[in-house]
């Protein structure tokens, strides 16, 4: 009588036992993909930053040279609203030590070093770079 109902109870127990575990394995999955998925927008907008950032740096060495440059001063304004904006997708998915060496980079730039004090410049874009590889695990 009792081995009647073993089979079925072991059948049974297996069939939870699986359709368990391919639910966790799924979610897993799942979960991977949206880390992914994440870090990846993160790289996007980090580089967004630094490349605007940069154009900012480039047309401010250019209006030193010619402070009549229309146009160039024009493409500063445009790549410093661009920085501005890009900053607040920081602030929605960067770590705070990411949050703050952005937000520092920008107002020294905006401060009046641009152009001038290039090492100060290059000493927070090497902050802000370091803050970003830490949090990336690029190290």
């Amino acid at each position: 009588m009792a081995e009647e109902w073993i089979a079925p109870l072991i059948t049974g127990v297996v069939g939870a036992c699986t359709v368990s575990t391919t639910i966790w394995l799924a979610h897993r999955s799942l979960r991977i993909q949206a880390e992914q998925a994440a870090e990846k927008e993160r790289r996007l907008v980090y580089s967004r930053f630094l490349r605007a950032t940069q154009e900012m740096s480039d047309c401010a060495e250019r209006l030193l040279v010619q402070p009549s440059d229309t146009e160039g001063m024009a493409t500063f304004r445009k790549a410093r609203s661009e920085a501005a904006g890009i900053l607040d997708e920081i602030r929605i998915v960067g770590s705070d030590a990411v949050q703050q060496a952005a937000e520092a980079h920008l107002i020294l730039m905006l401060g009046g070093d641009i152009g001038r004090s290039t090492d100060s410049l290059a000493k927070s874009k090497a902050r802000l770079i370091d803050q970003i590889r830490q949090e990336l695990k690029w190290r």
